[in-house]
């Protein structure tokens, strides 16, 4: 039994993922485009513009990202299916680099394949993998992985060529994310706990050449890309300090035991109320708990959960300090740090059980806990997928009406509010292809109607229905109307 276990991991181990991936998945295929999609494709519609490709400011700073939503632009435009296939596919392929780098660490395939399947359904993460806008983090995170994968070789194999892959893919990382600098301090510890303490090292001091100048190049990088990072202005810096970093670390560490943020209102807490009680109570236990545990695995744990643990805390930390609060996208690369350490506690356990009995029922827990995170997947594609219908309605109807707009035009949708004006603004330029729209959420004032320099459109969406009142508007009659919907949820 366990060699015909052993020999379906080899044949179809990497294969499983990207099917498990795209069962999972497949419904966000058609979800339409939302928020800070609009921002990537207005950019690429632009076109090859180097001062905005190449624009340097502090969490902007990605011009391989800016080249590739302009390479899928060209080749996809509007038609958001092809945006999630591409995603799809780079999570496939993370997901394989996961399963090698799992495999180059711990020799043991068991554990690699376990890792890479729960990781492939693993909840948390779910907005980088059904947003278009999380094709950024998941190129990053490629790059990422590639680098330490690369890094590992080098160490394992000694070829230089996995050396130059890993410090290419370093700088690739650099190119996309801020965040990617975390990777270097995985190298470190991967030395540490896996390299440095081998028999048969050739390294025999921490001042050995052979340790030290394999880093120079990556150090010297470093320097050079956050000297230039940290000396911009940048007006959030004040904000970053503060007691808020250590509400995120606890939000982080304890969404990815209960992930109460993905945990629906509907059915789920209707038909189970008492979850309304337990979840904030749970929340604060686990909030204490888990940094605790995490220093015990750090301080007595063996290597592997020393790894994994301190991986995680390595790769929230540039995320710790945003004064906004967490975002799903950001668990993409910590928990795959979380679900080693999962996978790796249950193998050890299933090997500690002796009765099948009890072995059975440790499986029937595992299948539970796939079962509820494929389950959150589904609930957070589907209320995705209605809200973006909306903005696709709109955008139609808006179409069906005006099928251009001379430059210069400004368009109204009432009633007020600026919460994603900037988004809505950049979806309308996006759609006609026209830089010199303005879009504005609020009502006319009487100074707008009076100027004559540009055109005014006035628009208003009540029950589903766009209606254009640019010739009919006047400001006292609009403003009497108690019936208008407010965009805000709709236009997000």
């Amino acid at each position: 039994m366990k060699g015909g276990v052993e020999k379906f991991m080899k044949k179809y181990s990497l294969i499983l993922s990207p099917l498990i991936i795209i069962t999972v998945y497949a419904r966000s295929l058609p979800i339409y485009f939302s928020g800070d999609d609009w921002v990537f494709l207005y950019g690429a519609l632009k076109g090859l513009d180097l001062p905005f490709i190449f624009r340097f400011s502090p969490g902007s700073f990605a011009p391989l990202i800016n080249i590739a939503f302009l390479i899928f632009y060209k080749l996809f435009h509007l038609n958001a299916i092809y945006y999630h296939l591409v995603i799809l596919f780079i999570h496939a392929l993370n997901c394989i680099l996961l399963y090698y780098i799992i495999q180059g660490i711990s020799q043991n395939k068991k554990l690699a394949f376990l890792t890479t399947f729960l990781f492939s359904v693993f909840s948390p993460y779910n907005q980088i993998v059904i947003w278009i806008d999380g094709l950024p983090g998941l190129i990053t995170s490629f790059f990422f992985l590639s680098s330490l994968y690369n890094f590992i070789m080098y160490r394992k194999k000694g070829k230089i060529a996995y050396w130059f892959f890993s410090l290419v893919s370093f700088i690739s990382a650099l190119l996309c994310k801020e965040w990617a600098v975390t990777v270097f301090a995985l190298f470190i510890l991967y030395d540490i706990f896996f390299y440095y303490n081998k028999l048969d090292s050739p390294i025999k001091s921490w001042n050995d050449q052979k340790l030290i100048k394999p880093y120079i190049p990556f150090i010297l990088i470093l320097v050079i890309y956050l000297s230039a990072m940290f000396s911009l202005p940048y007006s959030g810096k004040k904000d970053m300090i503060g007691p808020h970093i250590f509400s995120n670390l606890s939000t982080y560490l304890t969404t990815f035991i209960l992930p109460s943020r993905n945990i629906p209102k509907f059915p789920v807490k209707a038909f189970f109320p008492l979850l309304n009680i337990l979840l904030p109570f749970l929340v604060k236990i686990f909030s204490i708990l888990l940094p605790v545990l995490s220093l015990i695995a750090i301080i007595r744990g063996p290597a592997f959960i020393k790894f994994y643990t301190l991986w995680i805390y390595i790769t929230l930390l540039p995320f710790l300090f945003f004064s906004w609060g967490t975002a799903s996208r950001y668990y993409y690369i910590p928990s795959m740090g979380f679900i080693a350490i999962l996978a790796y506690l249950f193998l050890k356990l299933m090997d500690f059980l002796k009765h099948t009995s009890r072995k059975r029922i440790l499986s029937i827990c595992l299948g539970v806990f796939i079962i509820i995170h494929i389950f959150f997947v589904q609930v957070r594609i589907t209320t995705l997928y209605r809200r973006n219908e909306k903005i696709r309605d709109i955008l139609e109807q808006l179409q069906s009406m005006h099928l251009g707009f001379p430059p210069h035009s400004r368009l109204f949708f009432c009633p007020q509010n600026f919460s994603y004006s900037r988004k809505w603004n950049y979806a309308i330029r996006t759609v006609y292809r026209d830089p010199t729209l303005k879009v504005y959420r609020t009502l006319p004032t009487s100074e707008d109607l009076k100027e004559k320099s540009y055109p005014i459109f006035i628009f208003e969406y009540k029950d589903g229905e766009l209606n254009d009142l640019s010739k009919t508007f006047e400001i006292p009659q609009i403003l009497n109307k108690t019936s208008l919907y407010f965009l805000s949820s709709t236009l997000r």
